[in-house]
């Protein structure tokens, strides 16, 4: 016993710089996916963006940084971060209530489950509530929200 803890400093210094050194692989987070700008089925709506004031809108599809979203997943599901801005898609205002960015975090407000249809459109919905998936379909205004799961074109994103 005394022989192997005599030699475990000694050890641990050898993997210690040999992680350092680069000659054993450290252990890394799976990459995310994208980025991705995501458009919906209904005609002349546009791209998700973050717009100016922070929100989710829908605006005509440009391909800048704050239409570019990188999916990575997360404990549940995934996040939605914009390229532009860093920050991530949340939902916490609930039902019918304009989506904003936040700091991600992971949490359930942030976080979807991706169904996806067989011409390959996907459907993102809330971790959190669970019947409700994001929506940019202008019922409310030409920005993204949080309705009731349904076939709409504003819910299939591609």
């Amino acid at each position: 016993m005394g022989g192997i803890m005599k030699n475990w400093g000694k050890w641990c210094v050898a993997a210690t710089a040999a992680l350092a050194l680069g000659t054993i692989p450290a252990v890394a987070s799976a990459a995310p996916d994208g980025p991705f700008t995501y458009d919906n089925d209904l005609p002349s709506l546009g791209c998700m963006v973050v717009a100016g004031d922070g929100h989710i809108d829908m605006a005509a599809c440009d391909g800048s940084a704050r239409q570019n979203w990188y999916r990575e997943a997360v404990a549940t599901g995934y996040q939605l971060r914009n390229q532009g801005t860093n920050q991530c898609v949340d939902v916490s205002a609930g039902a019918t209530e304009r989506a904003v960015q936040q700091v991600c975090t992971g949490a359930q407000a942030q976080s979807f489950y991706r169904d996806t249809y067989p011409n390959g459109r996907v459907r993102f919905r809330s971790v959190a509530s669970p019947g409700l998936c994001l929506d940019g379909n202008r019922k409310q205004g030409p920005w993204v929200s949080l309705e009731n799961c349904s076939d709409e074109p504003g819910q299939r994103w591609f």
